[in-house]
């Protein structure tokens, strides 16, 4: 069993489901820049997901997203609320930055690449802070038990993925875990959440991402 210790979860609220589009990391930042901004609802991933496919070099509509333009995007236009800007079931095709509705309020903060380090992930967790992580997928990530992901070394090839460290716990024997909050919908884990392993944490973590 393991026993919460930080729960950051309830401040971002339900978990969003990104349907077949390649839109985490989208998803992964807006909720970041929302506990960070702070804004009062969600933000819109959609808009983030448009602008900075905009400004990446090359980007073809539909593709997934580099962190840096994501990155960017936040810290200089910001976002306006889902409400103002709703999420899409399918991608444009064409690739042009995304016109806000007029008297849209935009959030923005200076969100940043961080150390991918579980000891920098915990530190941040425990100043109250959540992480946004770029991760590389296992097959137990796919469907994990009683809301926890089995660790494996074994990864699906190819497909990185954007999710969020939003709390910390541990077993009676001290086995550390993360609680990460997915886009996958609220079946997906525990209600869009899932714990993952310190270990799974320190092999497979591409980039992560905070204040």
């Amino acid at each position: 069993m393991i026993l919460p210790a930080i729960d950051h979860s309830a401040t971002l609220g339900t978990a969003r489901h990104q349907g077949q589009r390649l839109t985490c990391l989208a998803f992964a930042v807006s909720d970041v820049n929302r506990h960070v901004a702070p804004a009062p609802d969600l933000l819109s991933a959609e808009y983030l997901y448009q602008h900075a496919g905009a400004l990446t070099p090359g980007w073809t509509a539909g593709g997934p997203l580099p962190l840096a333009p994501t990155l960017t995007v936040v810290k200089t236009s910001g976002q306006p609320l889902e409400t103002d800007f709703p999420y899409q079931p399918a991608s444009a095709t064409n690739v042009a930055i995304p016109v806000v509705p007029s008297g849209a309020a935009m959030y923005s903060s200076g969100l940043r690449e961080i150390q991918r380090k579980s000891d920098v992930i915990i530190a941040e967790l425990q100043k109250g802070r959540v992480v946004g992580l770029i991760i590389e997928i296992t097959l137990t990530m796919t469907a994990p038990v009683n809301g926890v992901v089995s660790f494996s070394p074994l990864i699906l090839p190819n497909n990185a993925h954007a999710v969020i460290a939003v709390g910390l716990g541990a077993t009676a024997d001290a086995k550390q875990y993360v609680l990460i909050r997915n886009s996958w919908g609220v079946k997906w884990g525990e209600r869009g959440h899932a714990w993952l392993p310190i270990e799974y944490i320190d092999m497979h973590v591409l980039q992560a991402f905070g204040r």
